[in-house]
């Protein structure tokens, strides 16, 4: 707030936390549920491709096995290859979306469509998404989605829910370098 003054801060700009720091996040909550491994969609560009390279970086260096690298192309707004297909084999059912918010909706809403969220895969998303998009008869399924999120303020850790039938949302706050995710 006291820095938001753009007329004694002139020259301050935010900027959204490193791949790094939103890595070091998910490997404390992974470490916090005993999770050993998982897969990762992302999205075929700098953003997505940077991310899942850290965060598959990351989990190997502390024995978090990624599973499985999934693409979603941006250019043809699908995944490459069969998401289906992809998570039903892996024994892992834990599945790290890392995309922007577009792209992250129509993922979603083929993976509800593939009946691949619900009771038997734990989602994690890094993007802010209506719900309202989705067909009420998903709404149950979302229940139990995971979202990390940047924060500008400092928290440790909290579990947030302002309705009781919405996900649930997992703020986590990592204490390298006063950055918080």
């Amino acid at each position: 707030p006291d820095l938001a003054d753009v007329t004694t801060y002139p020259n301050l700009y935010r900027t959204v936390p490193s791949d790094n720091t939103a890595a070091s996040a998910l490997l404390k909550l992974f470490n916090r549920f005993n999770w050993k491994s998982c897969l990762i969609i992302y999205q075929n560009d700098a953003f997505g491709s940077g991310a899942a390279k850290t965060i598959n970086d990351v989990f190997n260096v502390s024995g978090i096995r990624v599973a499985q690298m999934i693409i979603y192309d941006i250019a043809k707004n699908s995944i490459r290859g069969d998401m289906r297909t992809y998570l039903v084999n892996s024994p892992s059912r834990i599945v790290i979306l890392w995309a922007e918010s577009i792209y992250t909706s129509l993922i979603l809403k083929d993976a509800l469509d593939s009946n691949l969220v619900g009771p038997f895969f734990t989602w994690i998303i890094n993007s802010k998404i209506s719900f309202n998009s989705f067909d009420k008869k998903y709404h149950q399924n979302l229940i139990g989605m995971l979202f990390i999120e940047p924060l500008i303020r400092s928290v440790t850790f909290s579990l947030n829910s302002t309705e009781p039938d919405t996900p649930r949302k997992f703020v986590l706050a990592s204490t390298d370098n006063n950055e918080s995710y």
